[in-house]
């Protein structure tokens, strides 16, 4: 059995099909077309007008933003052996 359909989407699916998705169900979107990446962002790109696309790219602004999702820098790296 593979994971649940809410886990993961590919945007297009979002696009044509956003009647039957929850965005806030949604974990992991797949981007295709680079220059609608939030990290690639282009306001002159293609298909940059869709609501759909500005709303996840403002929310995915939000979460990398989120000082509360940032490493504690106190906090010392986890140290990991590995055996060969």
């Amino acid at each position: 059995m593979g994971l649940p359909e809410y886990n993961h989407r590919a945007l297009t699916m979002l696009q044509n099909h956003k009647e039957n998705i929850d965005l806030d169900e949604v974990r992991v979107i797949h981007y295709c077309t680079p220059e609608l990446k939030p990290w690639r962002f282009t306001p002159t790109g293609v298909n940059v007008d869709i609501e759909l696309v500005k709303k996840l790219k403002d929310k995915w602004l939000c979460i990398f933003h989120d000082e509360s999702l940032k490493p504690n820098k106190k906090q010392k790296p986890m140290e990991m052996k590995i055996e060969i």
